[in-house]
């Protein structure tokens, strides 16, 4: 595992040589989630996000999620700190049987740190309204609203 990840950060520092900063791939990755990310950065200020993710719980549930986040950064350089919002669709194949489909509407900050021109490393908090389908336990609460905050695992973006 350290050895592919050790060769994803030597490819994407090599591609980002070549970057120009307009098109973004952000990729996360933790023990139970994989999300890649694409974005249009028309300018310093302003991201829009297109999301792209595979989830699973053992036991319980697969999902995969499509999403649209706006993000507004308040100051560029080395160092970016951003607000923005997002909408998630989250398809669910429950393993008990059945599927779902949960909404997630919500806001979102953090930063992002240049470690080169074109590759950040970053992070971000959200908080969230969860709309859930009437069959799912995603959120344990089926058919409800429920209200939530999370942190991501650390992202890397390029930017070509």
């Amino acid at each position: 595992m350290k050895k592919n990840i050790v060769t994803i950060l030597f490819l994407l520092m090599a591609l980002s040589v070549f970057a120009q900063k307009n098109i973004g791939v952000t990729g996360f990755l933790d023990r139970e989630s994989t999300q890649i990310n694409v974005s249009v950065r028309p300018n310093q200020t302003a991201e829009l996000i297109g999301m792209f993710a595979l989830n699973s719980s053992e036991d319980q549930y697969s999902e995969t999620k499509f999403g649209l986040a706006l993000r507004r950064y308040i100051r560029s350089g080395k160092i970016e700190p951003f607000a923005g919002a997002h909408f998630k669709t989250i398809l669910l194949n429950i393993d008990h049987g059945g599927d779902a489909a949960d909404f997630v509407v919500g806001v979102n900050g953090g930063a992002q740190y240049a470690i080169m021109e074109n590759l950040y490393v970053g992070f971000q908090m959200e908080f969230n309204m969860n709309i859930s389908d009437d069959n799912s336990l995603r959120f344990n609460n089926p058919g409800k609203n429920t209200y939530n905050t999370s942190v991501s695992p650390l992202y890397i973006t390029i930017y070509w």
